[in-house]
């Protein structure tokens, strides 16, 4: 047995479920058109946690069952 196939079946061996985790979704671009759609069906997925980010301050209505972090990608310095 090789060293890959001894690795490629130790972790065939390990059941993980997914479905019951909770997911992270990194959404940029919330302030947008489509990305205050996306708030509204991310938002109410309880399997979600939903981070969303744009320029300036948060323009959506809709303020809770998700997280807002102003961020412009374009700005370096804002990264940190």
């Amino acid at each position: 047995m090789t060293r890959n196939s001894a690795r490629e079946s130790k972790y065939s061996q390990q059941k993980i479920n997914y479905s019951s985790m909770q997911k992270r979704v990194l959404l940029t671009g919330s302030n947008g058109l489509l990305g205050q759609k996306l708030v509204y069906l991310l938002s109410e997925r309880p399997q979600v946690k939903l981070i969303a980010t744009s320029r300036g301050v948060n323009r959506h209505p809709l303020r809770t069952g998700y997280d807002y972090v102003p961020l412009d990608l374009m700005d370096a310095a804002g990264w940190e």
